[in-house]
């Protein structure tokens, strides 16, 4: 009986779906640019009736699509030269 309440209080796997106050604590953000960023539709998000969620993988995807690739050190070295020489 005690095992059949354990199963009924823990899901068996994790949540997919996060409200607009966890996706914006995961990303780090203020919840009323997360509400903006869902009315300008640049995330993805989940209606179900009334409520607004935002599924994990659509906050990695938008991590993902945000990175910003490092430099390499030949690449600024050739722009420092260029620029140096171009400028009066």
């Amino acid at each position: 009986m005690a095992g059949d309440l354990h199963t009924l209080t823990e899901p068996a796997m994790p949540h997919d779906l996060l409200t607009i106050a966890e996706a914006s604590a995961a990303l780090r953000l203020q919840t009323s640019t997360l509400r903006s960023w869902i009315l300008k539709r640049r995330i993805a998000y989940c209606k179900l009736g009334s409520r607004v969620f935002i599924r994990r993988q659509d906050i990695d995807s938008l991590i993902s699509r945000s990175v910003v690739p490092a430099q390499t050190q030949r690449y600024i070295r050739e722009n420092t030269i260029t620029a140096r020489r171009s400028s009066p």
